[in-house]
């Protein structure tokens, strides 16, 4: 993985991670369920619509789900009579495990909110966001970059060693300075192969 990915990595998540806790600030104190988080990740600011259309059909569908699953609830309520005033209103839990059961992983993320599962606790009795797992992550992608360092500089290291090799071959094709052949100022048969 390039460097530049594992930056931009780091910056999604951190965003999604500092989107939750601003709306949790916003919020008094209360957590926002994912689909709210979702919705304002995907909310343009100036026209208060959703741009990208999966994003906006997904959505959709969410809410939707959302609102069959509290009629159901309702009407249970209804049908049991029983004088009790249960809430009719899905918990943060239940919206995040609707969000969990239908949005698709695709390449470790959930679409539309990345890995917020890896930072975000579903609970609400945890209100606020992990620091640890988000240094945990960090972590991760520092290692992952410093993979690829090596790696990278273990190319470089083979590479050194063939052009080092090559001009051994053919010294006169090779000076001290140059790396590769000139092959527009040499003849034929002055190349070495």
């Amino acid at each position: 993985m390039e460097e530049a990915n594992v930056v931009e990595k780091v910056k999604q998540y951190t965003m999604v991670v500092l989107r939750h806790e601003r709306n949790t600030a916003e919020r008094g104190g209360v957590p926002p369920d994912w689909l709210e988080l979702m919705r304002d990740m995907h909310t343009n600011k100036q026209t208060a619509e959703v741009q990208d259309p999966v994003a906006r059909e997904l959505l959709a569908t969410l809410s939707k789900l959302k609102e069959d699953k509290e009629a159901q609830l309702q009407q249970s309520q209804l049908s049991a009579n029983d004088g009790s005033m249960a809430s009719n209103m899905l918990s943060r839990e239940e919206i995040n495990q609707l969000v969990l059961e239908n949005v698709p992983i695709k390449k470790g993320r959930r679409y539309g909110i990345g890995r917020t599962s890896e930072a975000i606790s579903t609970s609400s009795s945890q209100h606020s966001v992990s620091s640890s797992s988000i240094l945990q992550y960090i972590d991760r992608m520092k290692t992952e970059l410093d993979e690829e360092r090596t790696k990278h500089r273990a190319i470089e290291e083979e590479l050194r060693r063939v052009t080092v090799f090559i001009s051994n071959l053919c010294p006169k094709q090779y000076s001290a300075t140059q790396t590769q052949p000139d092959s527009a100022t040499q003849s034929p048969d002055d190349r070495c192969f």
